[in-house]
């Protein structure tokens, strides 16, 4: 017998360890270990406080402003603990479209043809201009920008419509629909007399 065949071999499993009872240790492993991490981070299960999450997401408004114009307007909110600034952590697109051509559009959109442009949020920081409440919570407001202003063409005339609708970025989600009537809309339109 060579040396390598005289020591026990490692790898095998000893006759006393059968299949069942690895299988069984490693189900009750599997199940322990959520049930554990569930009960530390239940509410109580620490001398101090849960922090406060700060959840940050996007809202965009329409608005006619005069005769053949109207203006995109973008919101960056958070709830959590106020502070001076929203951190937006996802570039956000809001993409804009109407049922008439477009003359000129504000030249910080991204045109995407003669009805249809995308206004881009880049990710940063953006300073808080007011605050206001969801649910008992305060929300941050930030302004992404100033409004964003495009004209239609001159002919024909009529009320056209302009929509803005939020395709990539951060939605509200919770249960509180105010949120979206006051800065978290996900789309918006306004009929714009030309």
């Amino acid at each position: 017998m060579t040396e390598d065949q005289q020591r026990p071999q490692r790898d095998r499993p000893r006759p006393s360890d059968s299949p069942g009872i690895a299988r069984r240790t490693a189900v009750a492993a599997a199940w322990t270990a959520p049930v554990i991490a569930a009960a530390v981070a239940a509410p109580g299960a620490s001398a101090s406080p849960a922090p406060v999450t700060a959840s940050t997401f996007v809202g965009v408004t329409v608005t006619s402003l005069r005769v053949g114009t109207f203006g995109v307007t973008g919101f960056i909110n958070m709830i959590g603990t106020p502070g001076s600034v929203v951190q937006l952590a996802e570039e956000t697109w809001m993409d804009i479209t109407t049922d008439h051509d477009v003359s000129r559009w504000d030249g910080r959109l991204v045109v995407i043809g003669p009805r249809a442009a995308r206004l881009i949020i880049p990710v940063g920081p953006y300073p808080v201009a007011r605050t206001y409440m969801i649910r008992g919570q305060t929300v941050s407001l930030a302004f992404a920008g100033a409004t964003y202003t495009s004209s239609l063409t001159a002919e024909p005339k009529g009320r056209f419509i302009a929509t803005a609708t939020v395709t990539r970025g951060p939605v509200y989600v919770g249960p509180d629909p105010s949120a979206a009537s006051q800065f978290g809309a996900t789309t918006s339109t306004a009929r714009v007399p030309n």
